[in-house]
């Protein structure tokens, strides 16, 4: 009698702790209200977090851009060692009262198009880095039209058929303009007087700017850093300058209309070298 009553209870117990401990360990799923939580929680933390990447990246490419901007002035200061220290002229006979200075082939040239400017370091092997480096790493052109910007790298139909410095030599664009993602500062384009005509190293301050960013809205601005913009010396030194393209030509005392000068150009170049 009691055997049995101990065998009942045992097995009263084991059911009742068995079916408890199969409840217990059961696996638990999530309720929609829980998942939509995790991932509200999750796209909040994106948020947060990808303008400060962002932001890393572009601190990132403004480093990048500096070191190619120093390197072209270094290039310029070889091209004057083998030129009575004369630097490169930013354009061709036919066009010194017009043509951009970040063209490196003569706009105006018969074919094929001559080298210019920066584009007279590269061809003649005195700048030691890749065509691309000639092109702002910030500089994004592919979400503007082809007509009137220059789109510096992306291989499409644009601006007067200008095409980035990474087709610089590929045959198939020799009788085309080449542009890249920097303004090159030379006198022989402004033709300011007889006497300050050409940049000469040695009768040059070294504050002298002599490289930056594009300044024009147009071509350089619009699409590239935004808030601001890289420049070298000739005694090679850079510096970033904060800026708004918003008031970028109000600061060189012309109308805001998204056409900048080589006037303007100037004036934002003195502005650079006293640090204004």
């Amino acid at each position: 009698m009691l055997e049995a009553f101990r065998s009942k209870t045992r097995s009263n117990s084991c059911g009742f702790w068995g079916a408890d401990a199969r409840q217990r360990h059961a696996p638990a799923g999530f309720t929609l209200i829980e998942l939509l939580v995790v991932i509200s929680i999750i796209t909040l933390l994106i948020s947060i977090t990808l303008p400060s990447l962002q932001h890393s990246k572009e601190v990132t490419r403004r480093a990048i851009c500096m070191a190619n901007s120093r390197s072209q002035v270094q290039a310029c200061l070889s091209y004057g060692g083998s030129n009575k220290d004369f630097f490169p002229p930013s354009c061709g006979p036919l066009e010194e009262n017009w043509a951009y200075s970040f063209d490196i082939r003569a706009s105006l040239d018969a074919a094929p198009k001559r080298p210019m400017g920066i584009g007279l370091t590269l061809a003649g092997g005195y700048m030691d880095i890749q065509p691309a480096a000639l092109h702002c790493p910030s500089l994004n052109t592919t979400g503007a039209p082809s007509t009137p910007y220059h789109s510096m790298n992306v291989n499409i139909g644009n601006w007067w058929n200008s095409v980035g410095a990474t087709w610089w030599n590929d045959p198939a664009y020799v009788n085309s303009r080449i542009t890249i993602g920097y303004t090159y500062r030379a006198y022989s384009w402004w033709k300011t007087n007889a006497t300050d005509r050409y940049i000469r190293n040695g009768k040059t301050p070294g504050h002298f700017v002599v490289n930056s960013d594009i300044l024009d809205k147009r071509f350089g601005m619009n699409f590239a850093h935004r808030d601001g913009y890289n420049f070298s010396r000739l005694d090679g030194s850079s510096t970033w300058r904060s800026d708004s393209n918003a008031v970028f030509e109000s600061l060189a005392g012309g109308t805001v209309d998204g056409k900048g000068s080589s006037v303007q150009d100037e004036i934002l170049f003195k502005k650079f070298e006293n640090n204004n």
